[in-house]
Order: C-alpha cells, then structure tokens, then sequence
C-alpha cells in the first residue's frame, strides 16, 4: 500500500512511502517518548501506625490482671481457643488483620460492660477499641482472616458443648486476651513508607 505525504511532494515526483513501514516508526518513536518520560516507578507502600495502647505498659498491666483472674477461675487447662501463631509467622505481614478479627469478635461477642467480675475490663476494652478502629483502615477482610476466625469461632462452640455452660467458654477466651494482645503486639509493628523502582528497561 503506498501514502502520498502532500500536495507538494506530488507535484515534485511521487514520494511513495510504505505505510506498514511508516507505523512501524511511528510506534517506536511513541515508545522511546514513553521510555524518556517515565524513567521510574515508584510505589508507596501504606504507612501503618502501631496503635498505641499496644505500647502502653498501664494497658499490658491491666489486660494481664483481667486475664489471670479469668485464668484462676478456669479448670480446663489442655483446651485452647485461640489458634497457635508461630514467631516467625507473627512476623508476616498479614498476620496483623488476622489478630485484627479476632479482636472485633472480641469487642463484640466476648467483653461486655456487664461482666462487672472481671477487675480492670472498664479499662481494657477502650484501649482494645482504640487498637481496633486504629487497624480498622489498613485491614481489608480476606479468606485467611475468615478462616481464622472461623477456627477460633469454632474452638468457642466446641468448648462451650464441652463444659455446657456458654459462660465458662466465655470465661476461657477472657483468660486468653493476654494471648491475643500479644499476637496484636508482634504482628502489628510499624510499617515505615518504603519505595520500590523499576526501571524503564524493564
């Protein structure tokens, strides 16, 4: 196929040029423009604050007490109800939201303002709050977060047919905040804004 470029060029001879070969051009120069302009990539990754009462030794002190006393009032010491976490899995970055859930659950269905027995719940369950709508940005459900949950859900119903009492049950994840605390405090660190390139040869 042939392109004729201008009036000009036809009256001065026919300047053919083949249009296939003249695309093909057009599209490396669009590409070298590209290349130029964008030289880098950069990505931010989302900066998340550790929520602070995980910092607070006042915070630790209290979950600590509400938890042994829940602990002392426990006969079953060979049932656990949240799912063990390895150290090194604490560290995985999704591993946060996972405790995250729980948490909610949690607030929810497990720490009431009723449960006046408990010494030091009026205190705990604000700062467990507070952790939670401080995480609640930066945690987007997902299957393993509901796996997770729905593991530990179980374990509570199960514990709950077992001792036949619902608030025994209730009693022993009470006794186990300190566990969930803890896992809130390994997995949920500081993420710091971090940037990746890539280079326009890529």
């Amino acid at each position: 196929m042939i392109l004729y470029r201008s009036d000009a060029d036809i009256k001065s001879g026919p300047k053919r040029v083949d249009i296939r070969s003249y695309l093909v051009k057009q599209e490396c120069k669009k590409k070298s423009q590209v290349r130029q302009a964008i030289v880098q990539v950069v990505f931010l990754r989302t900066v998340r604050h550790r929520p602070r009462p995980l910092d607070n030794s006042e915070t630790w002190n209290n979950v600590i007490v509400m938890a042994k006393h829940a602990q002392a009032r426990d006969r079953d010491h060979e049932t656990r109800l949240i799912p063990e976490i390895s150290s090194d899995k604490l560290k995985a970055g999704n591993v946060c939201c996972i405790n995250a859930r729980i948490l909610d659950y949690y607030l929810s269905d497990i720490l009431h303002a009723d449960q006046i027995e408990y010494p030091r719940l009026h205190l705990v369950k604000p700062d467990l709050k507070r952790v939670a709508r401080d995480l609640e940005p930066h945690c987007n459900s997902n299957r393993d977060d509901k796996e997770y949950l729905q593991q530990f859900r179980q374990n509570l119903e199960r514990a709950a047919e077992m001792y036949k009492n619902k608030r025994t049950a209730t009693n022993k994840a009470i006794g186990e905040t300190d566990i969930l605390f803890h896992y809130l405090y390994e997995s949920c660190t500081s993420v710091d804004a971090e940037q990746t390139t890539i280079s326009a040869d890529q």
